[in-house]
C-alpha cells in the first residue's frame, strides 16, 4: 500500500466571491494508486460533510456550494509503506 495525500477543492466554476485559495482540505489515504486515492479521499470528505464535521458543512454554505461543487483533483504519493 501507498500512503497518498489528496486535495479536496472547489469546481473552476463555483462562485467563491473573493475567496482566493479553492483547497478545502487535505486528506492523507491509503490506496493501491492515484485513482483509488482520490476516490477514497472524496469518500472521507463526503463522510465529513455528512455529518463527521459540521462546520464543513457551514463554511460550505456561505458560497451555496454542496458535494456537487467539489473534486479531488490531484494525488501525490507520499510513502511506500
Amino acid at each position: 500500500m501507498k500512503k497518498f495525500l489528496v486535495n479536496i477543492e472547489f469546481k473552476d466554476w463555483v462562485n467563491l466571491r473573493g475567496l482566493q485559495n479553492t483547497v478545502i482540505e487535505f486528506y492523507i489515504v491509503d490506496a493501491a494508486n492515484k485513482i483509488n486515492a482520490r476516490l477514497k479521499a472524496f469518500d472521507n470528505f463526503e463522510f465529513d460533510y455528512n455529518g463527521g464535521q459540521p462546520w464543513m458543512k457551514k463554511f460550505m454554505s456561505q458560497f451555496n456550494a454542496t458535494l456537487s461543487d467539489t473534486c479531488a483533483p490531484d494525488a501525490v504519493e507520499i510513502a511506500n509503506v
